[in-house]
């Protein structure tokens, strides 16, 4: 959903007084924060710190205790303060999936999150559960279970990409047809988290992110905001909105309660935001530029290209004041220079190029797509689906679309948006075949 409901007033203002704590021109920022957050411009979907995902396949059959001390000193006290999870179910590596080990997994986390009161009304957090394309060999069976373990409308996400595609186009298709008639049921791409810049290595992705909907490295700390780019209006404003919307972001990492110790480790350590950009389609659509316009799709790539190095250009200068994010090991880098270089020059690269986050910008498909009530094919707007390739994350979040098309486009959007987070489309307007 693109609204802030999650957060309540008194809420907003408590997060405003936090992330102006340590200004110096305290009363600047506060009326800074409160302009961007009631117009509505910048919008928390839910409150910061409380969703993650964990990796939980790992664990084998036999290891009741340790899925007990998991679930009694992790996953029961986050839901208990509120937060929202997924539970990766992926086998480990030298497990053979079958019907019946995912149906045992299963049972045996429900055993034990049932014993906790995890699936009870008196814990307010929600759970869900990520299981990998190649594991549903079961097919709706596999779903009915992991659908078991959970509360009411919980979602099942299942990770996906080109290589699992290509390897069971048979299984794809019926995930495909069982995830057009059950909203539950969400398909991520997999591996979609990329790196900033070059001076730090990709992560490889464990499980889902909750709210955010993208493959990330579990027990990852992210904090999620989002814009709403119909109130973006002109260059200079455009510059001054981002940035005011990274510090407010960058300020509240430091301060605001993570819901485990390891996400406020991981949050200082790597100050991970995930700037979600909505209403895209909307825009288009106000700016006269519909799916059919023979430059429609160049502005907008070029548009979201700008965004995204104003959004680097000001993590710079964040770095530059305040320090770049540890685990980017700066002075390491340095040290690894200087015998080229020289300390001066292996200094300047560095400073250069060292940025205060680890990622940034949180791109998804389904924004592309204007209002429902908008005129004409939604399907027509698949084909504008590469031009999000510049995001650090690909994402499923947004209006959910399924409705508005047939199995056989719906099939396509998740395709083609595998091959935009595998680098497999980049740069060029696709038609709804996707060719790697």
């Amino acid at each position: 959903m693109y609204s802030d409901t999650g957060i309540s007033p008194d809420e907003r203002s408590a997060l405003i007084c936090r992330a102006t704590a340590r200004e110096s021109d305290r009363a600047r920022w506060e009326d800074c924060f409160a302009e961007l957050l009631q117009s509505r411009l910048l919008a928390l979907p839910a409150p910061p710190g409380r969703e993650f995902g964990l990796s939980v396949g790992r664990y084998p059959l036999t290891d009741d205790d340790g899925v007990a001390r998991l679930c009694q000193q992790v996953v029961i006290p986050a839901l208990r303060d509120g937060c929202s999870m997924t539970l990766d179910m992926s086998s480990a590596a030298d497990e053979e999936f079958c019907r019946e080990l995912c149906e045992q997994r299963l049972s045996l986390w429900q055993h034990h999150l049932r014993a906790y009161g995890a699936v009870q009304e008196c814990a307010p957090g929600a759970i869900g559960i990520s299981l990998p394309l190649e594991q549903l060999h079961g097919g709706h069976y596999t779903l009915r279970c992991a659908k078991a373990l959970l509360r009411g409308a919980a979602r099942v996400a299942v990770r996906y990409d080109l290589a699992a595609i290509a390897a069971d186009p048979e299984n794809w298709a019926a995930l495909v047809q069982r995830s057009h008639g059950d909203t539950l049921i969400q398909p991520v791409p997999a591996s979609a988290v990329r790196p900033l810049s070059a001076l730090h290595s990709a992560e490889k992705g464990q499980a889902v992110m909750p709210g955010g909907l993208f493959d990330a490295r579990a027990l990852s700390a992210w904090l999620t905001i989002d814009l709403d780019v119909r109130l973006l209006r002109g260059p200079l404003r455009l510059r001054r909105s981002l940035a005011s919307s990274l510090r407010f972001a960058d300020n509240l990492i430091d301060v605001i309660d993570w819901s485990l110790p390891a996400l406020r480790l991981d949050a200082l350590l790597n100050r991970r935001v995930a700037v979600r950009l909505t209403h895209i389609g909307d825009l288009l659509v106000e700016s006269g530029l519909g799916p059919h316009h023979p430059d429609v799709f160049g502005r907008l790539q070029r548009w979201l290209r700008f965004i995204r190095a104003c959004f680097v250009h000001e993590s710079m200068l964040l770095a530059r004041c305040r320090g770049p994010f540890p685990e980017l090991g700066a002075g390491e880098l340095v040290a690894s220079l200087t015998p080229r270089y020289g300390v001066a020059d292996a200094n300047r690269l560095v400073r250069n190029r060292m940025l205060r986050h680890r990622h940034l910008l949180a791109l998804s498909p389904l924004s592309l797509f204007p209002d429902a009530t908008h005129p004409g094919s939604a399907a027509a707007w698949i084909g504008l689906i590469p031009a999000i390739g510049c995001a650090d994350a690909v994402a499923m979040h947004g209006p959910d679309v399924r409705t508005r098309l047939q199995p056989e486009e719906w099939g396509r959007l998740l395709q083609l948006t595998a091959a935009v987070a595998s680098g497999a489309v980049a740069g060029k307007r696709s038609g709804y075949y996707v060719t790697a």
